[in-house]
């Protein structure tokens, strides 16, 4: 019996012991930790699939305790067949799928917040990080990104000639020049043209780099096609110093930037060679079939142009800014989400997977192999490797993120954009109140406060300007009042304001000699300004105006204030033309030029000046 105690305690030993070395074992390899089956669905297919499958096989070779199971949906029918599956607690313990889906999904008690998970996420890029996370929630882990972009079509930007073909032109331009060679200055004009058509031979042209270029280049023959819709279109607005949202989540659309892209998108829209569509399709199709040179789409058209076009043909650049402002187009992040109805199992392994796929390493792997733009902000690809790829993952670091909390509000944003931007390029209302209605509605809608001009910041100039100036009545009353607020928020400041008329205010701006001592400052009409800078009285401030505090003007009137392009002068009001009427003697007033032809009787004289 003894025998037999000692025995079975020995049993026992061995067995502890055994048990412990396996724990050692597992402790001392991570992949022992994980073990199971999860399955993924996605939409996607071809190319872009087999490298996704091929990540999933490389990390069960790291895990071999695990089996990944991928299973492809339609994009139109992921959603819902997500919807159904995962209300059973069935479906699959990963989705990829599109980021809008995500706060709708968790609010079903579809998808898991990870939040508590304490993943590391400063590899994130933040603007696509923002798509998914608030202060309080995280509804999954960007995956890839997708975003706009300028396309051009490489054989219509700079056709290819033969050496013949070129030889044979510039043969025929010396000898026409040579015709009529009779003096020096001619054979320096011939020399000039030789050496601008050798130029224009060996420099290629570039895409544009700003928008100014772009419609330099849409009038010398280029033609151009994008899209005409809010979402679409919404890609100049951060060029021209605009945002959608303040740190309050208030549209601020008002504030400067938007009016002025959509007068920029106006403008061009009357030009021949700029077409502007509401349906993407029809500028898609125009780049295929080689009727444009450029076209604004998205990063996902690229492999459709290129098995259109050729890779040869099909090149990339990122969408002209203005000014060193970057052009900012809409984001769009496909996001990888955690079902709710995961075991614990599973969701370890889920959580590990999307590190996995996340990371460095592989997200460069997608987007060489792929043309998946990464979401890892420490991902570099070489512009020689890969040049499209390279100006893809430029873009899409000033991409504009529609972010967690304003999610709800977008869909309204969208809907009204779409409305108010048909109404500008069709002539019906002005940039400026569209973007004052936009804002103003859709804040509304959601008992929001539309902001109006931003309060003056804290100041802390010293000392005494003059400021000379024609105004009278209540205009001086105005200013006065204005001067005194200023001094007010400036206490250590003095505004010395000097009234003269008009025509002495020019004549001592103008005169010579000792008599000209200009002020700092001086309030007078815009058609000054070509002669007082010209006469170098008063200074161009292009330098000194940040661009985004034009933005509040409109247009026209911000244009009003430059000469040869340079800023002389900020515009403080208008004073325009206006038909005025007796309404004792006129109801309706005359609305178009023919009117007034009618109108004019012995009983209902018509006055108007004849000077120019």
């Amino acid at each position: 019996m003894k025998q037999l105690y000692s025995t079975l305690v020995w049993l026992l030993f061995f067995t502890l012991f055994l048990t412990s070395c396996r724990l050692l074992d597992r402790k001392s390899d991570p992949s022992a930790e994980l073990e199971g089956e999860i399955l993924i669905w996605h939409t996607w297919d071809g190319v872009q699939q087999a490298v996704l499958e091929e990540l999933f096989d490389n990390f069960s070779e790291l895990f071999p305790g695990v089996t990944i199971v991928g299973e492809r949906f339609a994009p139109d029918n992921l959603q819902a067949a997500f919807k159904e599956q995962a209300v059973l607690g069935l479906g699959p313990d990963i989705l990829i799928a599109s980021a809008d889906w995500a706060q709708d999904l968790h609010q079903q008690g579809l998808v898991k917040d990870i939040q508590s998970a304490d993943l590391a996420t400063d590899e994130f890029l933040a603007n696509a990080l923002g798509v998914l996370q608030n202060e309080d929630d995280l509804f999954g882990l960007p995956f890839t990104l997708n975003t706009f972009a300028l396309y051009y079509n490489r054989s219509l930007l700079n056709p290819q000639r033969s050496q013949s073909e070129s030889d044979a032109e510039l043969a025929q331009l010396v000898q026409a020049q040579q015709a009529e060679i009779t003096n020096t200055a001619t054979l320096q004009t011939l020399d000039n043209l030789l050496t601008q058509f050798a130029s224009e031979r060996s420099e290629p042209l570039q895409p544009p780099a700003n928008l100014e270029e772009l419609l330099q280049q849409a009038n010398a023959g280029h033609k151009v096609a994008m899209r005409s819709d809010f979402y679409g279109a919404f890609w100049g607005i951060q060029a021209f110093g605009g945002q959608l949202f303040d740190a309050e989540n208030r549209v601020i659309l008002n504030q400067g930037g938007f009016a002025n892209w959509l007068s920029w998108l106006k403008r061009a829209g009357d030009n021949p060679n700029v077409i502007l569509n509401r349906r993407s399709r029809t500028s898609t199709d125009l780049f295929i079939n080689g009727d444009v040179t450029y076209y604004v789409g998205l990063t996902t058209d690229f492999p459709i142009l290129q098995e259109a076009l050729g890779a040869e043909n099909v090149g990339v650049a990122r969408l002209p800014g203005r000014q060193n402002k970057p052009a900012g187009p809409l984001l769009e992040v496909e996001a990888i989400m955690f079902s709710r109805a995961a075991t614990d199992t599973s969701y370890a392994i889920s959580l590990r997977l999307a590190q996995y796929l996340t990371s460095n390493e592989q997200q460069k792997e997608l987007a060489l192999l792929a043309g998946k733009l990464p979401t890892n902000n420490q991902v570099r690809i070489d512009p020689r490797v890969s040049p499209v790829m390279a100006e893809f993952i430029a873009q899409g670091r000033t991409a504009v993120p529609i972010r967690l909390e304003n999610r709800t509000i977008m869909s309204d944003i969208l809907k009204l954009g779409n409305d108010f931007y048909a109404l500008v390029l069709d002539g019906e209302i002005g940039v400026v109140e569209a973007a004052n209605s936009l804002t103003q509605q859709v804040n509304d809608t959601f008992g929001l406060e539309t902001l109006v001009a931003s309060a003056l910041d804290a100041c802390d100039v010293t000392g005494t300007v003059a400021l000379w100036h024609s105004w009278s009545g209540k205009k001086e009353e105005a200013l006065i009042a204005t001067r005194d607020a200023f001094i007010k928020g400036c206490p250590e400041a003095n505004i010395l304001l000097v009234k003269l008329e008009q025509t002495e205010l020019f004549d001592r701006l103008s005169s010579d000699g000792e008599s000209r001592k200009p002020p700092a400052l001086i309030l007078g009409v815009n058609q000054w300004i070509i002669d007082l800078a010209s006469q170098g009285i008063i200074r161009d401030i292009d330098a000194q105006i940040d661009p985004d505090f034009l933005q509040r003007y409109a247009p026209v009137v911000e244009r009003a204030a430059r000469f040869n392009t340079r800023v002389y002068g900020i515009p403080v009001n208008l004073d325009v033309a206006a038909l005025y009427y007796n309404t004792r003697m006129v109801e309706d007033p005359p609305a178009v030029l023919d009117d007034v032809l009618t109108f004019a009787t012995p009983d209902t004289p018509f006055a108007m000046p004849l000077g120019f």
